[in-house]
């Protein structure tokens, strides 16, 4: 009787343990719109020889819905709590950026590269295909809202589209009541 209560006992922990490891071993799947940093060293050039789905997410989002107090629809302008701003400004940029990536429930939707003011200005051709966003260097910026960034699409091929109003993104910023 003492030996099946025990092995009872063993099953329940052990049965405890793996739903425990299956719940905080993965990312939330109710997150909704996230943007997180790759977690190898990919760069913004590279990414087009790069397939979007086998980019490892870092461990945590950078920006994640609580951070963020509205998101422009039409702009694609994102003020950010004072908190998350910080965050981002205190960002070490390489020369050649750092990518980014946009996901909706952990599900990578598009990639962009996040570059100085600086970077973007002296790029002689203009900015790079794609999305970018420009850190800010203090707290007011380009015509923008304190507190504020900014996804920007360039492209010089004039078929290529924007992702940035993917149904999902603009579904899962409304429910979260962040879009305007």
């Amino acid at each position: 009787m003492i030996r099946r209560q025990n092995h009872s006992i063993i099953l329940f922990l052990f049965a405890i343990l793996l739903l425990s490891l299956a719940i905080g071993g993965c990312r939330s799947a109710n997150e909704g719109f996230a943007i997180y940093l790759s977690a190898q060293d990919v760069r913004p050039q590279d990414m087009s020889q790069v397939e979007l789905s086998s980019v490892q997410l870092a461990d945590t989002p950078l920006i994640s819905v609580d951070d963020i107090v509205s998101y422009s629809g039409e702009t694609h302008e994102i003020k950010l709590t004072p908190g998350a701003f910080a965050d981002i400004q205190s960002l070490q940029l390489p020369s050649g950026g750092t990518v980014f990536i946009v996901c909706v429930d952990s599900k990578p939707i598009y990639w962009g590269g996040f570059w100085s003011e600086l970077q973007l200005m002296l790029r002689c051709a203009g900015p790079p295909d794609g999305v970018t966003c420009a850190i800010p260097g203090n707290t007011s910026y380009m015509g923008h809202e304190a507190n504020s960034i900014e996804l920007s699409f360039y492209s010089y091929d004039w078929k290529a589209s924007d992702p940035r109003s993917n149904p999902e993104i603009i579904t899962s910023l409304e429910r979260a009541g962040k879009l305007y």
